[in-house]
């Protein structure tokens, strides 16, 4: 019983430890490729808000388009 209690409490406090936010000096250069659907437009503000995260360029397509034989 002792090695389940451990287990299930370790497994939550690694996680919590190893999901902390990046060094605040750290900066990520991104390049957006989307087809304008609504998650897309709420992720792009998301990361657009992000203090770390420098978005250099969205390119946009239509998502409609197929492939011809």
């Amino acid at each position: 019983m002792k090695k389940y209690l451990f287990t299930v409490l370790l497994l939550t406090m690694g996680t919590t430890l190893w999901a902390s936010p990046l060094h605040s000096r750290l900066k990520h250069s991104i390049i957006i490729d989307t087809d304008c659907n609504d998650s897309d437009l709420r992720a792009i503000s998301i990361l657009l808000s992000h203090p770390i995260i420098t978005v250099k360029a969205i390119l946009v397509s239509d998502g409609k388009q197929t492939l011809k034989n």
